[in-house]
């Protein structure tokens, strides 16, 4: 079953009877039907109405100009609709819709909701991020590494996680780039799927993934799309955690785009959003140079 990603309609609305006929009366009216006295009462009238109209937009300029003087920014208002989280958000809302019937799941989920189900997996990861520097300082640390997501979800949910990987290769890039845009305002996340995972987070995910063996020994593990995806978003959550001073662990994404660009250029041809991948590592490649 695919996604269908279903367009806003933008289409105008026909017009209502109240407004056809206020129209139609506008239209029929003509000067020569008001004596003198009833002239000077419309336009009386109209510079009443011009009046009031002018305060209240007095006020909406006032209101708008104290927002903005108070520092109200994009990320802190609620989230509109129509935007790219609400649209982000339909398309995994659809996702997880489409697990609920499918029986490989529900032999894990027990009857839950797959949205429920997944979000209790994702805040619980959040919760408990992985060592991303000095890995190698001791075997235990190494061990705890490797064995992360066993740690923290256990056998039977990473089982679910590797089912879907292996029944969903269609829809998994296209899910996985839509959550990628919800990250991307923390609001999104948490309004519209109650899941409080902080940029920090998803950056020590990368790190692990990128910059430690046991995160590497995950990927090595799956299939080529699921590898090159995941290690793509990741140098896009190292590079915006550079950008904005987050980079605590000191990853230097260099080599990673140096090995990630000609892997896909040769081996993902069952990517499909290759090009997509592709642009975007150019082009961090020629900032880097």
């Amino acid at each position: 079953q695919n996604i269908v990603f279903d367009e806003t309609n933008t289409q105008q609305q026909p017009t209502s009877p109240d407004e056809t006929s206020t129209s139609l009366l506008t239209t029929e009216e003509s000067p020569h039907f008001f004596s003198p006295e009833e002239k000077n009462i419309k336009l009386s009238q109209n510079q009443n109405s011009n009046s009031a109209h002018n305060n209240s937009d007095s006020k909406s300029v006032g209101k708008n100009e104290t927002e903005s003087a108070a520092g109200t920014s994009p990320q802190s208002s609620p989230i509109v609709k129509d935007s790219v989280c609400d649209q982000s958000y339909d398309v995994i809302h659809k996702f997880l819709l489409h697990l609920d019937n499918q029986e490989y799941i529900n032999q894990y989920t027990d009857g839950e909701k797959s949205e429920v189900y997944f979000i209790e997996l994702i805040q619980k990861l959040g919760d408990n991020p992985p060592v991303v520097s000095r890995e190698t300082d001791d075997l235990f640390t190494i061990l705890k590494n490797t064995a992360h997501f066993f740690r923290i979800i256990g056998k039977d949910n990473i089982l679910a996680l590797k089912g879907i990987l292996a029944n969903e290769k269609d829809q998994f890039e296209v899910v996985l780039s839509h959550f990628y845009k919800m990250t991307q305002n923390e609001n999104c996340l948490s309004e519209k799927l109650q899941l409080n995972l902080s940029k920090d987070t998803l950056y020590d995910y990368a790190g692990f993934f990128q910059n430690t063996m046991g995160g590497r020994l995950y990927l090595f593990r799956r299939d080529s799309v699921s590898r090159l995806t995941v290690s793509y978003y990741s140098i896009l959550l190292i590079e915006q955690a550079n950008r904005q001073g987050r980079n605590i662990h000191g990853l230097d994404i260099r080599p990673a785009v140096e090995l990630l660009i000609p892997e896909i250029e040769n081996s993902g041809s069952q990517l499909r959003l290759k090009d997509t991948y592709l642009e975007r590592l150019y082009e961090l490649e020629d900032r880097m140079n």
